[in-house]
């Protein structure tokens, strides 16, 4: 865990939850999860949305599109998609006007 070192009571002030919210949390994860699985999550967990944003995108078909659904599936893609690029130190979006600002660099514009 990220923090092993700290009990029930600690570990629920430095996240910002009640007691009982961390004891709950970590009694639903740990009571069928070894803490060596939480820890090999936390070093794959980019990898794991980048699979769930590949799932939801490859199962979208043309029949999906035609029903609202399908937005649902558009939502867990992008939203997979980012947190995979957030998980990664990457961004997730790039402003406008930096790529007009990335373009006058490369023609040599003053500005």
């Amino acid at each position: 865990m990220k923090y092993p070192e700290l009990g029930t009571t600690a570990l629920a002030k430095r996240v910002g939850c009640t007691q009982q919210t961390a004891w709950t949390v970590l009694k639903r994860f740990l009571s069928d999860r070894t803490e060596e699985d939480l820890k090999d999550y936390q070093r794959h967990k980019a990898d794991v949305f980048d699979s769930v944003s590949m799932r939801a995108l490859e199962s979208i078909t043309d029949a999906k599109l035609r029903k609202a659904s399908a937005a649902s599936l558009m939502m867990v893609a992008g939203t997979a998609t980012d947190k995979a690029q957030i998980l990664s130190g990457l961004p997730t979006g790039m402003e406008v006007h930096v790529l007009l600002d990335m373009a006058a660099m490369i023609r040599g514009d003053k500005g």
